[in-house]
């Protein structure tokens, strides 16, 4: 049996064997690493640093899209939006087609901000890549498209719907 047949078998209990385990932890390490980065360099959240890269990309946007994209909690999110509207990094509108609602965009400021973590965000995306081959890199991007698409058509809400 090879290491991979032993770790992932069903009767396995070792929680650090489990690949939603590690996946996970890559995830909390990678989140506790932009958090750092984010704090030192631009005084924002990692949510607050999400709706930036998203407006960037699609302005305007509600923020039921938004929590969408980013899957992360409206709730959250509302206050992340709050505060950056503050700051003045995204603006806040009526949305014209639905008037319980507002739309966000990026501003200047807020696209100056995304630009120079986007930077930051680049760089460390090509040091993980330095970290394997190229086949390596195209498994990496085979599995996770799979697992992506495995977890959203599982999503009950059906609202999954990352870009």
């Amino acid at each position: 049996m090879s290491r991979s047949d032993h770790e992932f078998s069903d009767g396995d209990t070792a929680l650090k064997n489990l690949l939603a385990y590690r996946l996970n932890t890559l995830m909390r390490l990678y989140s506790r690493q932009l958090a750092r980065y984010l704090s030192s360099s631009e005084q924002i959240s990692p949510a607050e640093w999400f709706i930036l890269a998203h407006l960037g990309e699609h302005s305007p946007r509600t923020l039921r899209w938004l929590a969408n994209a980013t899957l992360l909690d409206k709730g959250q999110l509302s206050r992340a939006a709050a505060v950056l509207v503050e700051k003045g990094y995204i603006k806040k509108a009526p949305d014209p087609n639905d008037a319980r609602s507002a739309l966000f965009s990026i501003s200047p400021k807020g696209d100056k901000v995304r630009g120079s973590v986007m930077v930051a965000r680049r760089e460390l995306n090509k040091r993980l890549g330095e970290l394997m081959s190229t086949d390596e890199q195209q498994a990496l991007d085979g599995a996770l498209e799979k697992m992506t698409a495995f977890f959203l058509a599982d999503d009950p809400a059906g609202q999954a719907q990352p870009d």
